[in-house]
């Protein structure tokens, strides 16, 4: 039998998924008085609902938790908590972060309604602090991820115990997603990770990510023994945990999907754009320095790295980093840019920083191209121009037309 395919739970084809799902949201809500709404300020909102929690806890200790950050999330927030919450072996905490008056009084009243479901109200903080913050209050041995617009496909807590259980060796193993969109719709986008330990570290190695976040199980004691997530990574703080966990743990993937992921314009991930990039590269950077035996830049500036503040001391490679995120970002002249500076450059794009394709370097070039246009650095552009015309000259001159 191959390593990821445990053949205990049969799996299902996207579109019988999707209408399980659906079918397992409307059974899964509750409407009995024993679900939870706690809060950090105040405290809590019920103490005889802790107490019975406690009580149940004591009865049958959790297996698994799942941790569930919202901000201004409640559209489609009850499709997404009712496909984790009611497990017997798990418990579900809700972590709002600092959303406004009206969306955090119905993301708690939703959670009201569900069994094995704990709510905190903090300040908004971001997605990290929120992340550690329920990690600090986790006590089960495994640590489910979910976010508040996407869909856990039935049988998936069941499957990622079972193999947990059976490979002691592995510390996390996600699954495909099934894309949808706002209306959740199939959009017919798949995911197309590998699998293997092997496979998944390779992958790591060459900067690219193998794992959806919202679809990984996790060992609590190997998120806490590399540090948890990391401020200095917002925006890409999973990349950035991969890549400390592959260092000491084998990971893997199931080959089927465990999550339907929707795509809207309101993800993080779409609304961003150069801090992410920014955030992720910081998460490469440093793991080619680990690499290196060379300290990891993260823990030498003590997680205090912003595109706006950079510093005149410590690893130059990465102030550089910095600097021309700074130039990105903000569309200033990047003035330390030479013809050393552009060789720094192509040699930091082959250890997959700014971005892990030729379009995403091609699309950097382009831009610093047209930067120093502006402030008529004629020499510098032409050496820019013929060295994005070498990598792809189609997409370069589209870039500069269309960025």
């Amino acid at each position: 039998m191959s390593l990821l395919q445990p053949q205990s739970i049969p799996w299902r084809e996207p579109r019988t998924e999707l209408d399980d799902a659906r079918a397992h949201r409307v059974a899964s809500a509750d409407r009995s008085p024993f679900a939870l709404g706690v809060r950090e300020e105040p405290t809590c909102s019920s103490t005889s609902n802790i107490i019975k929690l406690a009580d149940a806890a004591n009865a049958h200790p959790l297996r698994f938790q799942v941790i569930l950050p919202t901000y201004n999330a409640s559209r489609w927030f009850e499709e997404a908590l009712a496909s984790v919450a009611g497990h017997p072996d798990g418990e579900v905490l809700v972590i709002d972060d600092g959303s406004a008056d009206d969306e955090r009084q119905k993301i708690e009243s939703i959670c009201a309604r569900y069994k094995g479901v704990r709510f905190f109200a903090r300040p908004r903080e971001g997605i990290v602090a929120a992340l550690n913050f329920g990690l600090s209050i986790a006590t089960a041995p495994y640590i489910a991820r979910m976010d508040a617009d996407d869909i856990s496909l039935p049988g998936r807590f069941d499957r990622q115990l079972a193999f947990l259980d059976s490979h002691p060796d592995i510390a996390l193993i996600g699954g495909k997603t099934t894309g949808i969109d706002s209306e959740g719709k199939p959009n017919g986008k798949k995911t197309k990770f590998p699998t293997t330990p092997d496979e998944i570290a390779a992958r790591l190695s060459r900067a690219k990510n193998p794992f959806m976040h919202p679809s990984v199980m996790m060992r609590r004691d190997a998120i806490l023994s590399v540090g948890g997530y990391r401020p200095a990574t917002e925006y890409a703080e999973d990349y950035d945990l991969w890549l400390r966990l592959v260092e000491r743990y084998r990971l893997a993937n199931f080959a089927e999907p465990l999550v339907l992921y929707r795509r809207h314009e309101r993800q993080i991930t779409r609304s961003i754009n150069w801090q992410q990039k920014f955030a992720r590269d910081i998460a490469t950077f440093s793991y080619l320095r680990r690499r290196e035996n060379i300290i990891d830049p993260i823990i030498q500036f003590n997680n205090k790295i912003l595109i706006g503040e950079y510093y005149l001391h410590g690893d130059s490679d990465f102030c550089k980093l910095q600097e021309l995120y700074k130039f990105m970002d903000r569309n200033v002249p990047y003035k330390e840019l030479s013809i050393g500076g552009l060789a720094w450059i192509e040699r930091s794009m082959d250890h997959g920083l700014f971005g892990s394709s030729s379009k995403a370097h091609v699309r950097l070039l382009a831009q610093i191209l047209k930067n120093e246009l502006n402030q008529k650095n004629i020499l510098i552009a032409i050496n820019i121009l013929f060295k994005g015309l070498k990598k792809n000259p189609n997409q370069f001159l589209k870039f500069l037309i269309t960025d």
